[in-house]
């Protein structure tokens, strides 16, 4: 992957690609509606249909089914339990060691998640390896608006950005954008198709610039 030295802009996906927190959130969701056993199966086809949308699109489904929930309020409750589960989990291992060399070689590292852009913010302010992040963009835009925001800020072209996620979101912003991927092997893969480069960790991504 010697063409990563050629990139100045780093696109990664948050759950499952920086940290591990793909469970993590799921869990939440089950754990915010545990005063109501009669929504948990509800919740689990919700959760595993085919596009869910973010935390605000489940919880407006669920109320649809079950109109006496108020849904901002399983919102509130909901971004709160998942903020303190994520804020104690485990980086995916080489996050921080990428981040700070890509911040030390002078190539920007931006967050670009499907979580609501306020509360995802919040959270990566008090992670360790905030300091070597330039920007985070999240929710309600597209990963691949957010790109194409970042970039022009940037005064950077398409073909100098590569996007790193675990996802088939990911995958299509990177498709959109006509720019390189890298897929990061995790319990949250959902690509349509196999990707060209899959790597088990960040570590491994680092070699890769590295080398």
């Amino acid at each position: 992957m010697k063409a990563l030295k050629t990139k100045s802009v780093f696109l990664f996906d948050f759950d499952g690609t920086l940290m591990r927190s793909n469970a993590i959130k799921r869990d939440a969701f089950f754990t915010t509606m545990s005063d109501r056993p009669d929504s948990i199966d509800m919740l689990r086809k919700i959760l595993d249909g085919p596009n869910p949308g973010d935390r605000n699109s489940v919880f407006r489904e669920l109320a649809r089914r079950l109109p006496d929930i108020d849904p901002e309020e399983r919102v509130q409750t909901y971004g709160e339990i998942s903020k303190h589960a994520i804020l104690s989990a485990p980086e995916v291992p080489g996050a921080g060691a990428l981040l700070e060399a890509l911040h030390a070689q002078g190539a920007a590292a931006i967050i670009n998640s499907a979580t609501p852009q306020a509360p995802l913010r919040e959270i990566v302010n008090r992670l360790r390896f905030t300091r070597w992040v330039h920007s985070v963009l999240g929710g309600p835009k597209s990963k691949a608006e957010n790109a194409y925001q970042a970039l022009s800020e940037l005064g950077r072209k398409t073909h100098d950005a590569v996007v790193i996620g675990d996802g088939e979101s990911d995958r299509v912003c990177a498709r959109n954008l006509d720019c390189d991927f890298i897929a990061i092997d995790s319990d949250g893969n959902d690509f349509a198709e196999q990707p060209k480069v899959l790597a088990p960790d960040l570590t491994t991504v680092h070699h890769w610039l590295q080398s």
